[in-house]
C-alpha cells in the first residue's frame, strides 16, 4: 500500500512540474511581419512561444543571451523537430504546413542540473 502511494505522490508531482512551464501565443503587430519577446530559462523550466504560419513561408529566429547555455528547438503542428531547428540560437527556414509552430527556448540538461539562469531576447520573423 505504501508503494501505491509513493506513486501517487510521484505522478502529482511529475504532473505539477510539467504544467509548470511557461506557453506564450504570439502575436505580431498589424502589418508587421516580426516581433522581439524577451523572458529567463532557469533549471529544467522552459518557455514555448507558439506562432501560427503557412506552408511556404520563411520563419527565422534568432536567440540574444548573455549566457552561452540558452537555445532553442522548434516543432513543427504536429509537434515533431524541424529539420535544424534543434539546440540552435539562428535559424532561418521554409515552413511545410499550415498551423501552430512552437519555439521552445531552454537549456541544456548539463546547464540545468547546475541550476543555471539566462535571460534572453527572442526575435520571430515570417515572411
Amino acid at each position: 500500500m505504501k508503494n501505491y502511494f509513493f506513486l501517487f505522490l510521484l505522478t502529482i508531482a511529475l504532473a505539477a512540474s510539467v504544467s509548470a512551464q511557461t506557453k506564450v501565443n504570439v502575436h505580431f503587430v498589424r502589418g508587421a511581419n516580426s516581433t522581439r519577446l524577451s523572458g529567463s530559462v532557469s533549471g529544467y523550466k522552459y518557455v514555448d512561444y507558439v506562432v501560427g504560419a503557412r506552408g511556404g513561408q520563411t520563419m527565422s529566429v534568432k536567440l540574444d543571451s548573455a549566457s552561452s547555455y540558452a537555445s532553442f528547438v522548434i516543432f513543427d503542428p504536429a509537434m515533431d523537430n524541424v529539420d535544424g531547428g534543434t539546440e540552435q540560437t539562428d535559424w532561418t527556414g521554409d515552413l511545410s504546413s499550415n498551423g501552430n509552430y512552437t519555439i521552445r527556448v531552454l537549456l541544456p540538461r548539463s546547464a540545468a542540473r547546475r541550476g543555471v539562469s539566462a535571460n534572453y531576447s527572442l526575435r520571430i520573423s515570417i515572411n
